[in-house]
């Protein structure tokens, strides 16, 4: 697994169409595993709802993350 993705190896041989089998066989290497798919998860939530703040409020909510912890926030680069 791989950002949630099934990654099969390079020498796996598959056709279209072909049914197959997913099975876990070990425990997740990281004990944190499932905090960190909430962090994710939560940090997928914040997203959407910042997409939906105004120009003005999204400047706002930058102005007092920036004061009350002192972070220095950048804007992220769009695609």
């Amino acid at each position: 697994m791989k950002n949630r993705v099934i990654v099969l190896d390079s020498d796996s041989s598959l056709h279209e169409g072909q049914a197959v089998r997913v099975e876990p066989i070990g425990e997740v290497p990281n004990a944190c595993a499932d905090r960190i798919h909430e962090l994710q998860r939560l940090f997928a939530e914040w997203t959407k709802e910042d997409g939906l703040l105004s120009e003005a409020e999204a400047d706002l909510l930058r102005d007092a993350l920036e004061q009350s912890n002192r972070l220095r926030l950048r804007t992220p680069t769009l695609d």
